[in-house]
């Protein structure tokens, strides 16, 4: 199998849309470091938050780097009950989090302009979903159930050699994989 070629997409067509993304956003991390871990030369802003962020523990020790955060997909039910769902992969995601990773849960954010019920914008919605994981270091798969779109997300990370975790739905990890069930 050839090695993972990050300009490439699932069906081996040139797509440097994500690369250059991912690329550029790891190149404004090193920009700071070059800079001795000191902040861009620009006036502070004031930023006023709507929302109180959760209370939490997630203090990183000095500047943290790339290899501090690796990029890390979650992979968790969606469809069914979305509300559900979203909210188990949120708690799935501020796990990874703790855990020093920079997760990447898609199916958080493309239901906010994406219709999952809506056929063609679903197939759209998991296409991004695998444009993302190919830019991660590993998957994390969630859960006591593998749905559909779950099994196509595992089999393109395998396809692309990225390491695959299973934990169950308390966020203990599973080393047998037959512990979790197909839909």
């Amino acid at each position: 199998m050839a090695s993972r070629n990050p300009t490439r997409n699932a069906s081996g067509y040139t797509d440097l849309t994500a690369f250059y993304a991912i690329r550029n956003a790891d190149k404004s991390t090193d920009k700071n470091r070059m800079r001795g871990g000191r902040e861009p030369k620009s006036k502070p802003q004031v930023i006023k938050q709507a929302v109180k962020p959760p209370k939490a523990n997630i203090q990183p020790k000095g500047n943290p780097s790339k290899k501090d955060y690796p990029r890390i997909y979650i992979c968790s039910p969606y469809s069914g009950d979305t509300e559900r769902n979203a909210a188990n992969a949120t708690r799935y995601s501020r796990f990874a989090l703790k855990m020093r990773t920079f997760p990447i849960a898609p199916h958080l954010f493309l239901p906010n302009f994406m219709n999952d019920e809506l056929p063609a914008e679903r197939e759209l919605a998991l296409s991004f979903g695998l444009r993302l994981l190919y830019g991660c270091k590993e998957v994390w798969v969630f859960g006591d159930r593998i749905s559909s779109g779950m099994e196509a997300e595992i089999a393109a990370a395998k396809r692309k050699r990225i390491t695959v975790r299973y934990f169950n739905a308390n966020c203990v990890e599973i080393k047998n994989r037959e512990e979790i069930s197909n839909e």
